[in-house]
């Protein structure tokens, strides 16, 4: 056959055209039927879709990288919602000119993720392709990237099946590296940037590959520096993202525990364990143990596991051979011990084989001596993707390097493209509808809605249903959760309306009671009881509720009234504790409170004291579940200031500062010279604790 380099290209695009057509019916025919239904279901759960189905959305309707934008649309009044999960604002790069165009936000979220998979199959494609200039194994590739069992199990994770980027980056590498042109280097910095609006899971996972691959490849300065350039170009394209998620971060306190990375830490069976909604492994997903089994689950499927041994086989006949037989194969070797590193490094800190240990460390405790993993990584086990990539690869130069007849490779080709197609196909594919969603009652002017009862599927429909009315809500979802918004969940959960104090900041708040989740009528009860607040309207299944507005505690601008003695049910406090601007020391009931559990304050003399400010530090659980706050000037006959749940001012108090929570007690001005803080009702569980005690007030 006359074989051209024009008709090699046009050989090369109609086969990548054909593929494209290939992946994008195969993704339609696995999620059906998602295709008929996409205003009105949504792929896969009724969770984090429609959280990144909310945020699609407000990508679209903020501008990227301005303080409203960072502020986001759910746990207000709190500030820096979009750094608390991954922003998505690559994937928006598709999902807001389809909302713009009329489309809805979850018909958005559909596409986009529908998306996902023939762009990721097309990337591994274009790797397989370059690497040995034939679709049938760049098909390999492609297929087993684009459509894997560790995509089903993070089916719900839309930034998870994001990874399009990697497979780009790689080819340009590798083209980069046969040709030396600028353009190759430039798509590989433009394929950084990508996977890191798109994942930033995958952008630091793959900068360990990444990593592996200079190593292996590279041999001279020049081609280091370009990539280093180009690497360095996409660093300073994606700093401002980086800079507003580290200064964000910084202000909560947010770190990932121990506890978090070892849990979500992949188990040497977990390789062996497929998603159980997997049709022909399915029976496997025992083996994926932890308390989050999705995440355990890495079994790459059998025919790409079968071909990934085949690689591994012809590799150590090559180290067997010539030297020149090596390097003829030198891809191969790379993508095959990349694979094994990545795999291992999903094993987390401590490799395990039915959690127990089988090394002393494995490589992911040297990436956690970087910041970035040891504060923001808590999902050591998302390494999977990767090592699938480079398996994939593997495979794929494996296959295209066995010696067969014509008619012979193609029945082998499409024997194994069935074989990873049914590796990966689901029994049936999830489309829950989408939820209902109620209309604000007119003539009640509001700025924030919280919807009760607070759940975590609650919180996911709430954001979603932000999309629909415009209004910020209360509720919300994500990988981070501030410390105000769980002392308020507390607070709701243990019977008190007092956290929605602080929601409102001196504006109406609208209560959305949702009567389906409240049966026995217990939020309907509270809510009619609350004297602040009012019922404002009905729609369908919600009832809607009026909260007065509740300005911040007003400032006390009077000085420092010293505390000179302290003493509580054991006898006297040593004040020091309570006042050396520490939170490392601490007054504390050293048990779960109980009622009565008090502590009396003497000051230096007595005073007109307008408030008492105590501290928690950021152990928001020991604020006083139900606390009196009485004054005297004698000692003697005590005068009530205040008196029940404190849970506003302790949300208030998180709001503004998390890592170190103020509660603010107003005492309007009361002449005393004592101030007494009395339990009301005991907790099972929650300390109480004071780390830092302030009293103000004007002597005159």
């Amino acid at each position: 056959m006359d074989w051209t380099p024009s008709r090699a290209v046009s050989g090369r695009g109609k086969g990548f055209a054909l593929a494209a057509i290939g992946y994008t019916a195969l993704a339609i025919v696995q999620t059906y039927p998602l295709v008929v239904h996409l205003s009105s279901r949504i792929a896969a759960d009724l969770g984090d879709p429609l959280l990144s189905t909310s945020i699609l959305w407000w990508n679209t309707h903020a501008v990227p990288l301005t303080a409203r934008w960072w502020n986001g649309f759910a746990f207000s009044p709190a500030t820096g919602m979009l750094a608390f999960s991954d922003h998505r604002l690559g994937l928006s790069l598709m999902a807001s000119p389809l909302q713009w165009l009329g489309a809805s936000p979850v018909t958005a979220y559909n596409l986009v993720f529908l998306a996902t998979f023939p762009l990721c199959a097309l990337a591994g494609h274009a790797l397989g392709w370059t690497l040995t200039s034939r679709h049938d194994a760049a098909a390999i590739c492609g297929l087993a990237f684009g459509f894997n069992p560790f995509r089903v199990a993070h089916r719900s994770h839309l930034e998870l099946l994001a990874g399009f980027g990697m497979p780009l980056a790689l080819a340009a590498l590798h083209l980069y590296l046969r040709d030396r042109r600028t353009r190759w280097i430039v798509a590989f910095g433009l394929s950084l940037i990508l996977l890191g609006l798109s994942s930033m899971y995958y952008l630091l996972f793959f900068s360990v590959m990444l990593a592996l691959w200079v190593l292996w490849f590279v041999r001279d300065w020049k081609t280091m520096g370009a990539i280093a350039t180009a690497a360095l170009g996409a660093a300073v394209a994606l700093l401002p993202i980086a800079l507003g998620y580290r200064r964000i971060h910084a202000f909560y306190g947010f770190a990932r525990t121990h506890e978090d990375v070892t849990s979500l830490s992949a188990d040497l069976t977990s390789f062996f364990a497929s998603p159980p909604q997997v049709a022909l492994w399915g029976f496997t997903a025992p083996l994926a143990t932890g308390p989050f089994p999705g995440e355990h689950a890495l079994f790459p499927g059998l025919t790409i596991s079968l071909l990934a041994a085949v690689a591994c086989v012809m590799v150590i006949r090559a180290r067997s051979s010539a030297a020149a037989a090596l390097r003829r194969s030198a891809p191969m070797p790379f993508y095959v011990l990349a694979a094994g590193v990545l795999f291992l490094c999903a094993m987390g800190p401590v490799p395990t084989f039915l959690g127990k240990p089988i090394l002393r460390q494995g490589p992911y405790a040297w990436l956690m001596m970087l910041p970035v993993f040891s504060e923001s990584i808590r999902a050591p086990a998302r390494f999977g993707l990767p090592a699938l990539l480079a398996l994939a690869t593997a495979a794929a130069l494996a296959f295209n390097r066995l010696t067969l007849v014509p008619s012979t490779r193609r029945a082998l080709a499409i024997a194994l493209l069935t074989g990873i197609v049914a590796d990966s196909w689901m029994r049936r594919f999830e489309t829950p509808r989408v939820p209902e969603s109620w209309r604000a009652p007119a003539g009640y002017d509001f700025e924030t809605a919280i919807e009760l009862p607070m759940s975590e599927f609650g919180d996911f429909a709430a954001m979603y249903r932000a999309t629909r009315h415009g209004h910020p809500i209360a509720n919300g979802h994500s990988g981070f959760v501030p410390s105000y918004y769980l002392a308020l969940q507390t607070s709701l959960a243990e019977g008190t309306l007092r956290g929605l104090d602080a929601l409102g900041d001196g504006k109406p708040l609208l209560i959305v009671l949702d009567t389906v989740a409240d049966p026995y009528g217990r939020w309907t009860l509270a809510l009619t009881e609350e004297p602040h607040v009012t019922k404002v309207g009905e729609d369908g299944r919600w009832v809607f509720y009026g909260m007065n507005a509740t300005a911040s505690v007003r400032s006390c601008d009077a000085p420092e009234v010293p505390v000179v003695a302290a003493m509580d049910g054991r006898g006297a406090i040593d004040t020091t504790a309570l006042t050396d601007g520490t939170s490392t020391t601490a007054w504390t009931t050293g048990r779960p409170q109980q009622r009565d559990d008090a502590i009396q304050l003497e000051l230096a003399e007595a005073a007109h004291l307008c408030q008492l400010r105590f501290s928690m530090g950021a152990l928001w659980e020991a604020f006083p579940r139900d606390l009196e706050v009485t004054t005297s000037d004698n000692g003697t006959s005590w005068t009530p200031r205040f008196e029940g749940s404190p849970a506003g001012l302790v949300v208030r108090g998180a709001i503004a500062n998390p890592k170190d929570i103020w509660v603010a007690v107003p005492l309007d001005g009361a002449y005393a010279r004592f101030v007494r803080l009395r339990l009301k009702a005991s907790h099972p569980t929650a300390p109480w604790r004071i780390t830092e005690l302030r009293v103000s007030g004007s002597r005159g």
